[in-house]
């Protein structure tokens, strides 16, 4: 391998290492950020259960990885990974009211 294709390599596994651990950081002190301000009363339990929740699913995640890696199914990880998103998304549809408006901003 030449030394610029080994440099490009290295810059592109520190980008995605980076991305992935700075992305899923912000998206969680925003969500801990817009729960303190429109509930400051239920701020700590909140964000409590917001952090405590992020780690489970962290958890059932490389569990799951694990165990497909472990078993040398690496081709199914990437179903497996759609197949979350798809029942966690129609658990949030299930899970929203019906006949009532958001709480608005102010």
């Amino acid at each position: 391998m030449s030394s610029a294709s080994s440099v490009l390599v290295s810059a592109a596994t520190l980008g995605v290492l980076a991305l992935g651990n700075l992305v899923p950081a912000f998206a969680r002190d925003y969500a801990a950020l817009l729960v303190i301000r429109l509930i400051p009363q239920l701020a700590p339990a909140s964000v409590a259960l917001n952090t405590s929740v992020l780690c489970v699913g962290k958890a059932i995640g490389s569990a799951t990885g694990g165990l497909l890696f472990g078993r040398e199914l690496l081709h199914c990880i990437g179903l497996v990974a759609v197949a979350f998103v798809v029942l966690l998304g129609a658990l949030v549809l299930q899970t929203q009211p019906t006949g009532t408006r958001p709480m608005a901003a102010d």
